[in-house]
């Protein structure tokens, strides 16, 4: 499951408000940073473990995921990569391939975090970060898939 992903469930579910965070990572945004919610949305995933055993985390998963993955199937999009579908989407209304550019980078090498711009025309469509290039590529490329969706058609 990617970095991105697991952000977003703990988004959902307001995790960021409940982190213990020291006092640098509450003055840096720490309850925004994708990679701490992620870490912590594991973290709750554990603690359901230790505390219940695997039946309550398959119930919890099941739930959590059952949106992900029914959005998924809808769209038509399981088993099918963001970028391809992306690629897909401009070409079929007559736009220029996507380009994905390398935003910046932070973090230590171990935990290095990738923002990525996807950009069409010239113009930035989509930005996202992930723990690879390729994660945040991917992210990159749904969220602009989203917007495009949303809106039925490219800003000209």
């Amino acid at each position: 499951m990617s970095t991105a992903t697991l952000a977003r469930q703990a988004e959902r579910l307001s995790l960021g408000d409940h982190l213990l965070l020291g006092r640098g990572e509450e003055k840096t945004g720490g309850r925004r940073k994708q990679a701490l919610l992620a870490d912590g949305y594991e973290a709750l995933i554990a603690a359901i473990y230790l505390d219940g055993g695997i039946e309550p985390v398959e119930t919890f998963l099941a739930r959590e995921f059952a949106r992900l993955i029914d959005d998924l199937r809808r769209d038509g999009l399981a088993g099918q990569d963001y970028k391809s579908a992306l690629q897909e989407y401009v070409q079929s209304h007559g736009h220029p391939l996507p380009e994905y550019r390398l935003a910046g980078s932070v973090g230590p090498d171990h935990r290095k975090q990738f923002q990525v711009e996807v950009v069409i025309r010239g113009d930035v469509v989509s930005v996202a970060s992930g723990s690879s290039k390729k994660e945040a590529e991917q992210e990159a490329a749904r969220l602009a898939l989203e917007k495009f969706k949303s809106t039925m058609n490219l800003v000209d």
